[in-house]
């Protein structure tokens, strides 16, 4: 018979644990790890494409000094992003199943980065003030927008070309840090910098509702708060793919979800300037790859809680009724609301 007092403390520590658990900073793995295939289209410039592994980028060039990215002012540099001519393309691979998986923030599976901007209005350039006083007055996004496909071998892709689906390099713009003047960070010499504090997590989706238009009128303070801890980013939902695409996707064995693994993304020649890409990444969430149900989640709900003690109460009531506790319950819950 299981042991269920060493069980019922195990389950009260790992709801202490729990209870103080910090959010997880994003894995490598939650971005492209590998450049499967490159063709620049012809650019002149910006043709590394490793540029487009690992996390988008936090900070880029402002007159030689490092400043973090916000939505008026875009990564750019060779260093931070690849650039894909007229008949170009990239293709990413990641090192696991990207799914499709329900518990996505609004559906969103996989975010592209780019370096697109909203626009201040008239001439106003961005020039690291303070950002409460700036306000944006027009929903002009510079944009270079490229098509979106995925795959889950490489060979076989199935592509994003409805024009009322997302486009690579557009919006939303990339946040390098979140605005936070409570918490700036001492991590730009010689610059008082008073606004801006831990680097955003990529892996958090904006909300798809959102539209450069809802931005007019608001500061780049307020815009960066409607962000949070998102880096931004356009986001992309496998079940946006035809019907016959996503019917095409296979099925995950052990997860039941569908998936991908690789993203392309292409040039079409439908803006004066080139598609560029910083990073592509997995949304996280709740029982994905990488935040597995834990260990005392006896419902499923990807909590630790009392209604799972309840669960496990009843069983040291009924001894027939017990269940078996999972090998380590001090794996305890990821930052679930």
């Amino acid at each position: 018979m299981p042991n269920t007092k060493k069980q019922i403390i195990l389950f009260l520590s790992c709801m202490y644990f729990t209870a103080f658990a910090l959010a997880a900073d994003p894995d490598p793995n939650d971005f492209a790890i590998e450049v499967i295939s490159y063709d620049d289209g012809g650019v002149s410039s910006h043709k590394d494409p490793l540029t487009a592994l690992g996390r988008p980028s936090v900070d880029t060039d402002y007159f030689g000094a490092n400043r973090p990215v916000v939505p008026v002012y875009a990564a750019w540099g060779q260093d931070k992003v690849v650039k894909i001519g007229f008949g170009g393309h990239l293709i990413l691979k990641f090192s696991h199943k990207v799914a499709d998986d329900e518990n996505n923030p609004y559906g969103t599976d996989f975010i592209v980065f780019g370096n697109a901007f909203q626009r201040i209005g008239g001439d106003e350039n961005w020039q690291y003030q303070d950002p409460a006083t700036v306000t944006i007055r027009t929903d002009d996004v510079y944009a270079e927008p490229g098509l979106v496909s995925v795959s889950q071998d490489g060979a076989t892709w199935y592509t994003y070309d409805d024009p009322n689906l997302p486009r690579a390099d557009t919006f939303a713009p990339t946040l390098g840090r979140i605005y936070d003047p409570n918490n700036a960070a001492s991590a730009y010499p010689g610059w008082d910098n008073q606004w801006w504090a831990d680097v955003t997590n990529p892996t958090i989706p904006l909300d798809p509702n959102l539209a450069p238009a809802d931005f007019v009128g608001k500061t780049v303070a307020e815009v960066c708060t409607i962000y949070g801890a998102s880096a931004g980013g356009t986001g992309f939902d496998l079940q946006d793919l035809t019907d016959a695409d996503y019917d095409a996707l296979a099925v995950d064995e052990e997860t039941g979800r569908k998936w991908i693994q690789y993203i392309k993304v292409e040039y079409t020649g439908s803006t004066l300037y080139e598609t560029e890409v910083d990073a592509v990444a997995d949304v996280s969430c709740c029982g994905d790859y990488r935040h597995p149900c834990p260990g005392g989640d006896f419902n499923h709900d990807y909590r630790v809680n009392f209604t799972d003690f309840a669960i496990l109460a009843s069983g040291w009531v009924d001894e027939d009724g017990l269940v078996a506790l999972a090998g380590n319950w001090l794996a305890c819950n990821w930052e679930c609301d």
